[in-house]
């Protein structure tokens, strides 16, 4: 019913217990320091997620500025990688056919998305027919990930549209459910979002 990531006290002082109930919530990734435990927290419902950060305040003076800089360090980092993604302008790929790449292999177990692909707008230029899936789990709680650079059919890499295709049963919803599709990437630029959708239109029509 509950489950818990723990930081172990030093004597009587330090400890950190961080718990939750696992139908409710999850909690993944936890990092432990000198004075703090940090871990993401996934609603099981929605799927919506967040960073906690439990900490313990020492009481002796000298080490208040090592708490105090430790505590600096657990969001610098967090915020140094958003902008490295952000500065090196890197789009993250779709993952095809699963939603988690990591198991906790317990009875109930700990489902999250920890690999991840990011790849630069060149290179998506390069390869537009590229395809990132999840193979299955075997020797380790991490799937592993199979990038392919071209995943369309060899004999029709030029898209031509076919008139009798508007008269096809499901056609209209065919060009819906594609255009509608999720996008693989946060970053959002209207030309690109165009390129991705008629794409992904083509593909569907061609299937």
């Amino acid at each position: 019913m509950f489950d818990f990531f723990y930081l172990p006290a030093c004597h009587t002082c330090g400890g950190i217990l961080l718990a939750w109930r696992r139908d409710t919530w999850s909690a993944s990734s936890p990092n432990c320091r000198d004075y703090s435990l940090t871990a993401k927290v996934t609603h099981v419902a929605s799927g919506e997620d967040w960073w906690i950060t439990s900490v313990y305040g020492p009481q002796a003076d000298q080490e208040k500025i090592l708490f105090l800089d430790e505590i600096r360090a657990i969001t610098r980092i967090m915020g140094c990688f958003r902008r490295c993604i952000d500065d090196s302008e890197l789009i993250e790929l779709h993952l095809h056919g699963c939603l988690f790449t990591w198991s906790s292999e317990r009875d109930s177990p700990t489902l999250e998305r920890l690999d991840r692909v990011f790849v630069s707008e060149d290179w998506s230029m390069a390869f537009p027919d590229h395809g990132l899936s999840a193979l299955a789990i075997e020797c380790s709680d991490h799937a592993p990930l199979l990038l392919q650079t071209d995943c369309a059919l060899p004999h029709f890499k030029r898209f031509r549209f076919e008139n009798f295709w508007i008269r096809c049963d499901g056609y209209l919803e065919t060009v819906e459910a594609a255009w509608n599709a999720p996008l693989p990437w946060s970053h959002v630029d209207a030309f690109r979002v165009l390129d991705y959708k008629l794409r992904a239109t083509a593909r569907a029509l061609s299937s």
